[in-house]
């Protein structure tokens, strides 16, 4: 049995565009397969080069979580902060090609997600 980290983060972590994200995603929602939903939940920070990515990486975790409850009957995830430009981010542009005409910084964008079992406000 393994409780919930304090904190979790992904820098730059792509989630978008792995899907191997998807299991860990699904066993942090699922807070290491308790059913006991009095379990801390584990606040989940993301970054990402882009606000594009930031808001993909939201449709994924949006779907991972949905997948997640539906099993349980449970809402398992809570956005704290939507994706948004990062005040911390670099200032010194990468040389990325992925999109053409998109400016890509380390951890230009963030959101904030609570994984596991939880009630929106």
């Amino acid at each position: 049995d393994i409780l919930a980290p304090d904190l979790a983060i992904a820098y730059n972590a792509g989630i978008w565009g792995y899907d191997s994200w998807r299991p860990t995603l699904s066993f942090m929602c699922h807070n290491s397969g308790s059913n006991d939903a009095t379990y801390v939940c584990t606040p989940f920070i993301i970054t990402a080069y882009t606000i594009e990515e930031c808001e993909d990486d939201a449709e994924v975790i949006s779907e991972v979580a949905e997948e997640a409850g539906a099993k349980r009957n449970m809402v398992l995830a809570h956005q704290l902060w939507a994706p948004e430009s990062n005040p911390f981010s670099s200032r010194i542009e990468r040389q990325t090609v992925s999109v053409p005409g998109r400016k890509y910084f380390e951890n230009s964008a963030w959101q904030a997600w609570l994984l596991g079992p939880t009630v929106p406000n």
